[in-house]
């Protein structure tokens, strides 16, 4: 069986070293709403990441990266005003599509986010505390083009979902935004 396994590797390794896989950096800047209502709006979706991009042949990579996101909706309801913010590291893994200078990417993630900073009608509804979430993951697909070998840029559309076993129900938001990568070598 290792053997056999080594024989159908062997074409996909020949090929990795041939094509550039490298590290990459980058940022997303995005607008979210929750789902079912659009009275809560984003207040401010910030990301930050870093990964590698695996590239075993021309036009496929596999990209892992950690990322780190600043999120949050804001709200005015049944006479009540408020906002909630919350941060989310996660985990997300792309499969990118390479067809000249052009990227079209799929993939998903999964994060443990912590709700932090919330208001509700000028006053404060947290003080200082966290308030931890089971887990989130999330769906997004993007299009981007390369920039000189070294810069990406392109619009991301994410799904996510929110998992708190305190409520029945999870929280669901949708985001679409722009994204910046630099590709080292």
């Amino acid at each position: 069986m290792k053997k056999l396994l080594l024989i159908l590797l062997f074409p996909l390794l020949a090929f990795a070293s041939e094509y550039k896989s490298r590290f990459f950096a980058g940022g997303i800047i995005a607008y979210s709403k929750i789902r079912k209502t659009a009275e809560f709006c984003g207040n401010g979706n910030i990301q930050v990441l870093g990964g590698w991009e695996f590239r075993p042949i021309r036009w496929l990579s596999l990209s892992p990266a950690i990322v780190f996101e600043r999120n949050g909706w804001s709200w005015d309801r049944a006479g009540h005003t408020g906002s909630i913010s919350y941060f989310n590291p996660y985990f997300r893994l792309g499969l990118g599509v390479h067809i000249r200078d052009f990227v079209f990417g799929a993939g998903g993630s999964y994060g443990r986010p912590f709700f932090f900073g919330g208001e509700l009608d000028g006053k404060k509804t947290t003080s200082g505390e966290f308030v931890g979430v089971d887990y989130s993951g999330s769906m997004f697909f993007s299009g981007g083009y390369v920039i000189k070998d070294h810069y990406r840029v392109g619009l991301i559309q994410r799904m996510d979902g929110l998992h708190m076993s305190d409520y029945s129900n999870d929280v669901k938001s949708y985001s679409i935004g722009v994204f910046f990568d630099y590709l080292f070598d």
